[in-house]
């Protein structure tokens, strides 16, 4: 078959990696076309688009974006500096994760550690499906867009839903993640430890059509997740509606269960960023709101905190 290559490997990855890979290969790219994120066949009935029976159908308004990708410091300076006026929402996207602060260090920011669990444990029905993992970054507009495209990492630049050629195909994209992680590494930038940036993708078992699962990324501790007021002296706990509920609220939420002030207020300190270390009593009670949060959206209990 052929192909019709690039005119410049920047319109294949970003301008980062194009280099590097243009000085490999010594000419650029072939274009995009079994599987182009702004017609995505993913989206579409086996049908249209034929694959496996063990791939399902994505989420048209998530598309492959259930992920939040760790952007390392060097890239974090590239978004941040792009003075396009094209890339000012994208910019504005990653501003508001900084500001938060939840997985954000001077190496990078990452997922937060109740996505991370959620994504590790939950990925097999939520890839693809649960708009509410999507990307900090995705633009829901024509058809759903990467804010940050020209400063995306390896793992965003070089997954791939279809493979050319089947299986080599596939191995053939490893080898390329593996060699672009290479010359990051050569250049003195390091890569976390936990393996952030390796592949993640475990395809959906179910070929039905996509439904969006109900996952939040993390749950509200502070104000009241229903009605935005403080959530008092007698707030309740119910990972159903998002977290915590005020005592106002609480008729909403029959199976909410009490929680402290003092845990609310201890959670609502360490998503604010806070790091210091909670009592052991504190730190306990804190972790099984979690874990309820956790166990609720995954349908199960987890083994490693059972």
């Amino acid at each position: 078959m052929s192909q019709t290559l690039a005119r410049d490997s920047t319109e294949v990855l970003p301008p980062l990696y194009a280099r590097w890979v243009d000085e490999m290969l010594r000419q650029p790219l072939p274009l995009e076309t079994l599987s182009p994120c702004n017609d995505c066949v993913m989206c579409k009935p086996a049908s249209v688009a034929p694959r496996p029976a063990s791939r399902g159908q994505f989420n048209p308004i998530s598309k492959c974006c259930t992920y939040t990708p760790t952007i390392p410091n060097y890239l974090i300076g590239a978004v941040l500096v792009d003075d396009d006026p094209a890339a000012a929402a994208g910019r504005a996207t990653l501003e508001k994760r900084l500001a938060v602060g939840l997985g954000v260090n001077p190496r990078w920011a990452t997922m937060t550690p109740v996505y991370r669990l959620l994504y590790q444990h939950g990925e097999q029905k939520a890839f693809g499906r649960a708009a509410s993992m999507r990307c900090p970054h995705y633009l829901d507009r024509e058809g759903g867009q990467c804010g940050i495209w020209r400063h995306r990492n390896s793992v965003c630049s070089t997954y791939f839903c279809k493979y050319k050629d089947g299986k080599p195909g596939g191995e053939l994209s490893q080898a390329y993640w593996e060699e672009l992680a290479r010359l990051v590494i050569e250049t003195g930038v390091p890569l976390p430890v936990d393996g952030e940036f390796g592949p993640h993708y475990v395809a959906p078992k179910s070929p039905q059509a996509p439904q969006s699962i109900p996952i939040s990324r993390d749950p509200e501790v502070s104000p009241c997740a229903l009605c935005g007021k403080a959530t008092g002296d007698r707030p309740r706990f119910d990972p159903e509606h998002g977290g915590v509920v005020c005592n106002e609220c609480s008729v909403r939420v029959p199976y909410g269960i009490p929680a402290r002030p003092e845990v609310v207020e201890a959670l609502a300190r360490l998503q604010a960023g806070e790091r210091t270390p909670l009592p052991a009593e504190l730190r306990a009670r804190s972790r099984e709101l979690l874990n309820l949060f956790i166990a609720h959206h995954l349908g199960r209990k987890l083994k490693s905190v059972g």
